[in-house]
Formats: structure tokens, C-alpha cells, sequence
């Protein structure tokens, strides 16, 4: 599922903000992997990295998270630190491949929405304009309703975040 990125790469690459970098408190939010994701993963990428269940899935699995050898944290396996990029770039997860927007559960429960963190969680979002963003609040209202998409989060539900109040709803996905 192709999907139009909010930050540019290059912004994604020198970046030293906490999406491939996790505080010990944070380490739940190492990037999660559907079957299909995994599998598209080479050998080679599975067999040196360690994968886990994710909510007892059988079909989501979370990568496990390894020390920086900076106090209390971690950093994704597929982050290459002496060059800030990430090994597994083209085939990183929706997971990845959507932050600093994630799909996420209304405060009830109620509803499955694309939500947004803030630039305190993605500096690169300070690089965009808001009529750049809400143009890009548009294609994403779009994508929230393709079928694609709503079969995603339907199929794989433990993709589905819990509610957070740092985010801003950009979409509900039908």
C-alpha cells in the first residue's frame, strides 16, 4: 500500500528524535510488523534481528529493541547509527512508514481514527506549513477510506493504537 509521505526523507535521516530511538519507558512502541510485512522482511534481516508476539498475535510481531549504549536507551535493530538511516528504509512497516501519524482508538473506544503526534514527538513537522499539512489532512481523510485500508485495520486490529491525548485526529477510518 503506497502511501504519500508528511516528512521527507531527508528530514527522516538526520533526525535524532525518538521514532527509532526509545526511552526504557518507551520501549513498547518499537515498530510492529504485520504477517505480510514480516515475511517481505529478507532472511537474512529476520534471522539476525529478534522478533516478538505482539499482544499474543499470531499475525503482528513487534521488533525488539537493542541498547545504545547510552543510559536507558534503545534503538530499533534496523537503525544504522553511523549514518542515521534505516537498513530496511523500502520495506520498513505501515508502523514506520506512517509516523508521526498512527492509527489509533477514539478516547470510548468507539471509533478507529488517523491520528497525529505533535512536533515534539517529530521535529521534522515544524518544516511543514499548515496549508502543506492540511492538504496533506485531505489525502489522508482519502486514505482512511479505502478499502485498503479499512480491510488493514480490520484484519489486523493489533495494529490499532490506544487511545493517546498527545495526537490530533485527522481522520476517522470507516
Amino acid at each position: 500500500m503506497r502511501i504519500k509521505k508528511i516528512v521527507k526523507s531527508r528530514d527522516c535521516f538526520k533526525c535524532q528524535d525518538p521514532c527509532c530511538r526509545f526511552q526504557k519507558e518507551e520501549i513498547s512502541f518499537a515498530p510492529i510488523f504485520t504477517e505480510p510485512e514480516f515475511k517481505k522482511l529478507k532472511t537474512k534481516d529476520k534471522n539476525q534481528i529478534s522478533f516478538q508476539k505482539y499482544r499474543n498475535s499470531e499475525k503482528v510481531f513487534q521488533v525488539r529493541l537493542v541498547e545504545s549504549g547510552k543510559k536507558d536507551i534503545y534503538l530499533c535493530p534496523f537503525l544504522d547509527s553511523s549514518n542515521q538511516q534505516c537498513r530496511i528504509y523500502k520495506r520498513r512497516p505501515l508502523d514506520c512508514r506512517l509516523f508521526p501519524l498512527v492509527i489509533m482508538k477514539s478516547k470510548d473506544g468507539q471509533t478507529i481514527n488517523l491520528c497525529c503526534y505533535n512536533e515534539l514527538l517529530c521535529s521534522a513537522l515544524r518544516n511543514i506549513s499548515p496549508e502543506k499539512f492540511e492538504k496533506y489532512k485531505k489525502y489522508f481523510s482519502k486514505w482512511c477510506r479505502n478499502k485498503k485500508t479499512v480491510r488493514l485495520a480490520k484484519g489486523f486490529p493489533e495494529i490499532v493504537w490506544d487511545y493517546d491525548e498527545d495526537t490530533v485526529i485527522i481522520s476517522e477510518i470507516k
